[in-house]
């Protein structure tokens, strides 16, 4: 009796004992399972914050957009020569000027057109008249020239057009008083086009009609003259003849006064002595520049004295009469 008493207390300590182990487990496993469930709301708010992420990204990429469409543009409605343009602004005809280029003359009232003048306009015709472009200022450039006119960078379908008339020998680098943003890649460019032999660079392209000027002025220096007569007067630097009082010619008087009245072609064309050959030019804009042997424009520059152009035969002299050096 007593036997089978204690058996059937270690039935029911080992059920109890049994119940216990397994609700240790299952404790267990609701506690993983919930340990799992936090992980993976951590993990999905980690997803959720990277949505705003995006959304961020997205609206940077739409201001972009909203700014690059606020670029105003403008039509061209002419072009007069290879380095100004007129285009509709603010509800008006207005001329523009291109910063940090010059091409040659074709326009100026006081000047023949210049070697490569003609090509320059038509490049730039062809490439503009009729189109819409962008303008840009530059900070250290005035809004306008003393001609009233705009100055601004020109881009063509997102081109520089003003490095383009450099690069591909249309015109030169321009510094105009105070350096722009873009001189050094301007001057680079027109480096290149020299050396690469393009356009008014080409060989024999502008040699032709300076070499032309040089022999008719060398033509009419009038026969019993000497070299004197020829000379511009040192004093003043004008590149007029010396009256038969200065030169003294050896011939006699009669044949004195023919030399004084002959030898007025030779300054028109721009011709000099040997001891003064600083040109003095007189750009479009009216700005007095003056080239010394050497220089970059030197051999391209024809001095016209009937347009207010003169030799020096110092630079002391040339500064001291209003002109400035010029940059290259």
């Amino acid at each position: 009796m007593t036997k089978t008493r204690k058996t059937t207390d270690f039935k029911k300590i080992g059920l109890a004992a049994g119940c216990a182990l397994l609700l240790c487990l299952i404790l267990g496993v609701s506690s993983q399972m919930r340990s799992e469930n936090t992980s993976s709301g951590v993990t999905s708010g980690i997803v959720t914050t990277a949505k705003p992420e995006e959304s961020t990204t997205n609206e940077i990429a739409e201001d972009k957009v909203e700014e690059k469409s606020t670029i105003t543009t403008y039509q061209v409605v002419s072009v007069v020569d290879g380095d100004t343009i007129k285009v509709e602004y603010e509800g008006q005809t207005t001329s523009v000027r291109l910063i940090g280029v010059n091409t040659p003359e074709t326009v100026d009232p006081r000047k023949d057109v210049e070697c490569f003048g003609q090509e320059a306009s038509q490049y730039l015709k062809n490439k503009l008249e009729g189109k819409t472009i962008t303008l840009e200022t530059d900070d250290s450039q005035t809004d306008r020239d003393k001609y009233d006119r705009l100055l601004r960078y020109v881009y063509l379908d997102g081109e520089d057009v003003n490095l383009a008339l450099i690069e591909n020998g249309y015109g030169y680098e321009y510094t105009y008083n105070v350096p722009y943003r873009k001189q050094a890649q301007y001057k680079d460019a027109q480096t290149a086009a020299e050396s690469n032999k393009r356009g008014l660079w080409a060989d024999g392209v502008c040699v032709k009609a300076e070499s032309t000027t040089t022999t008719t002025a060398a033509t009419s220096k009038p026969a019993g003259s000497t070299s004197t007569t020829a000379k511009p007067n040192t004093t003043t630097g004008n590149s007029k003849p010396a009256t038969p009082t200065q030169s003294k010619p050896q011939t006699t008087t009669n044949t004195a006064k023919p030399t004084t009245s002959t030898s007025k072609p030779v300054t028109s064309t721009g011709t000099s002595s040997q001891k003064c050959n600083i040109k003095g030019n007189i750009s479009s804009s009216g700005e007095k520049i003056y080239h010394v042997p050497g220089g970059a424009s030197y051999n391209k520059t024809v001095i016209d004295t009937s347009k207010g152009e003169r030799w020096f035969c110092s630079e002391a002299e040339a500064v001291k009469a209003g002109w400035r050096r010029a940059k290259r």
